[in-house]
């Protein structure tokens, strides 16, 4: 069966001259260059003023089974999407919206973070305690890391050195070692922790 995941983008009304008008059409803009709807390109310098762009669906991309989390890489080629209920992460083209892999990582997987490099997905595996790293090149798992119990958030430092993992079971945060690609820590927090997030400093 599988679950789906929405592309979304901005919906705008159009006027482009020659009494063309276009109403409700999608604008998306990559590259340098825009398009709008399914069959009108515009070249790269064309200026477009579009007014009140609200949110529209641009495409529904079927993935694994019970879809959560997503996470797209920082030059915007990749998407990953956890899947609980497959146990699995479909990555996708942001530029075709297609899944071009999916890749088994461990139960009930819950949240994908990427390293502020690009080069790694860590996925945090609520039903086995684990984080899953993922090559972004290879779109295959590296290692699989032991933390605490129902592993959720993920987090990384700045400079993508350590990754911190809350454990909402356990009641702790594991710290991960990003080069080594294991833990070298585990603090006891507050109760239930769910979310993960870092100062820049």
């Amino acid at each position: 069966s599988g679950g789906t995941v929405s592309v979304t983008g901005d919906v705008v009304d159009l006027a482009l001259g020659a009494g063309l008008n276009l109403k409700g059409a999608i604008l998306t803009v990559s590259g340098g260059s825009a398009s709008v709807g399914r069959g009108l390109a515009l070249a790269s310098g064309v200026s477009l003023t579009p007014t009140d762009p609200t949110p529209g669906i641009l495409s529904t991309v079927t993935v694994g089974d019970i879809p959560g989390a997503a996470a797209v890489t920082p030059n915007g080629t990749r998407a990953y999407v956890t899947n609980r209920g497959s146990d699995s992460v479909s990555v996708l083209d942001t530029a075709t919206h297609a899944v071009v892999a999916s890749v088994t990582v461990g139960d009930v997987p819950f949240s994908v973070a990427i390293t502020p490099n690009g080069t790694r997905a860590y996925v945090t595996n609520r039903g086995s305690g684990s984080v899953s790293v993922l090559d972004t090149a290879t779109q295959t798992v590296l290692t699989t890391v032991t933390v605490g119990t129902n592993p959720s958030g993920v987090a990384f430092t700045p400079d993508g050195t350590r990754a911190y993992v809350v454990n909402a079971t356990s009641d702790s945060v594991s710290g991960l070692d990003i080069r080594g690609r294991k833990g070298v820590a585990e603090i006891a927090v507050g109760a239930r922790p769910v979310h993960a997030a870092l100062s820049r400093d």
